[in-house]
């Protein structure tokens, strides 16, 4: 069967954070999906944490120079998921992230999705919304630039094959 959902998680020297990141995502309610975890020639004990888990793991290693968006263009091209999500190996998921994403890609005719967002620090808890919060919003975002987290987007894969859209490797 194929999975709804192709979980494209970039990382390098994450080990630390990348067990809670994937456990993360091993926890959904929602379990139709596939993780690809593309590792960015980690020197710590990255593998060896993907070896434990071994479930629903796709690992590739790579050497992207330090361009993040080599590892998530990657992940795309390997995902088989009707949808790609994207999420940082230093972030994590709420349990029903994936559930809620389906539920609205299912009422609704989306290409792209993204979800608020939890900040925690030691003191407080903010939540991060990505708009529509000012007139013009989605004009501005495109002339100025995107804020969207990519650990909070998800896009439909048929739309980024059909428009040939990527992730920008350019280093800058």
């Amino acid at each position: 069967m194929r999975p709804f959902f192709s979980v494209v998680i970039p990382t390098f020297n994450q080990s630390d954070q990348l067990l809670r990141c994937v456990q993360s995502v091993l926890n959904q309610s929602f379990k139709n999906f596939e993780i690809i975890i593309i590792d960015n020639n980690s020197s710590d004990n990255t593998e060896k944490i993907i070896r434990k888990l071994k479930n629903k793991i796709i690992y590739k290693k790579i050497h992207n120079k330090g361009v993040i968006a080599k590892s998530r263009n990657l992940g795309i091209k390997i995902a088989k998921g009707n949808w790609v999500s994207f999420l940082d190996s230093d972030d994590a998921w709420s349990r029903d992230k994936l559930k809620i994403t389906y539920k609205k890609i299912k009422r609704n005719n989306f290409d792209v999705i993204c979800n608020d967002e939890w900040i925690i620090s030691k003191s407080k808890i903010r939540i991060w919304s990505y708009g529509p919060y000012q007139s013009n919003f989605y004009r501005n975002m495109l002339k100025f630039g995107n804020v969207m987290s990519t650990s909070a987007s998800s896009v439909k894969r048929k739309f980024l094959k059909d428009n040939k859209i990527t992730f920008n490797e350019k280093k800058e």
